[in-house]
């Protein structure tokens, strides 16, 4: 009796916990995790450094916390307002994130890249799902038309309840060399919503005839994701 009393007594702290305002960031911390990876946590108050991404000490940018990060991690991110957070079409400026290369596509398509670049095998979700969490790119800066650039395999980008508002670029969510035998094994995205972008999700492979021929062995999975007013079109 002892013992399921204080269960009953913990657990109704927690829920009075959150009630009181907890961030779901706070809990997750709390879980242990089963793989032994890491929680990186990002939020719209953190700031960037090499050390950041505790619950005390957050991100501001995914980026950052991508570059902390090791393969085989989880990075969870706040609601707010991610991507080109100042406004400033070089980006660069504090808490905007840090666009890089996404090669597989033609330069006059995407420019030089990405302005959230995911080149490690990690997990990336949000803490209060898609329409609460926005990545949004720049339209005047096409150097970086890809708004979200996924360039490795073991990727998930949002799972169910926990995925993000791409906005603003050529392609809300691109898959790079998804199809190629050096990149995607695994890659997963989920829950997302493209919007305003010129394409919403575009995957990028081997072509034979206009065709992506996926080898063995691969699984690419794009599922319950919206697209929505994107001007080309959605997929």
């Amino acid at each position: 009796m002892r013992a399921r009393s204080t269960y009953v007594c913990c657990r109704s702290l927690l829920l009075l916990a959150l009630i009181g305002g907890a961030s779901a960031q706070e809990v997750l911390t709390d879980v242990p995790n089963a793989t032994g990876s890491r929680v990186w946590i990002v939020e719209n108050q953190g700031v960037d450094s090499s050390t950041c991404g505790t619950y005390a000490s957050p991100c501001r940018s995914i980026s950052q916390a991508i570059e902390n990060a090791n393969s085989g991690d989880l990075i969870s991110v706040g609601i707010g307002q991610y991507g080109d957070v100042s406004g400033n079409p070089n980006y660069g400026v504090r808490g905007d994130e840090h666009p890089g290369p996404l090669s597989g596509y033609p330069a006059s398509v995407l420019g030089n890249g990405c302005v959230v670049c995911i080149n490690k095998s990690v997990t990336i979700t949000s803490a209060a799902g898609a329409a609460e969490t926005v990545i949004e790119g720049n339209a005047t800066n096409t150097n970086f038309g890809a708004v979200v650039g996924i360039t490795v395999g073991g990727v998930t980008f949002g799972t169910p309840g926990h995925g993000f508002t791409v906005t603003g670029g050529k392609v809300g969510i691109a898959l790079d060399l998804a199809c190629e035998s050096t990149s995607a094994k695994s890659i997963s995205v989920t829950a997302n919503t493209a919007q305003k972008n010129v394409i919403g999700f575009a995957l990028e492979g081997d072509q034979h005839g206009g065709l992506c021929l996926v080898s063995a062995g691969k699984n690419v999975q794009i599922s319950n994701n919206t697209a929505v007013d994107n001007s080309a079109s959605g997929f």
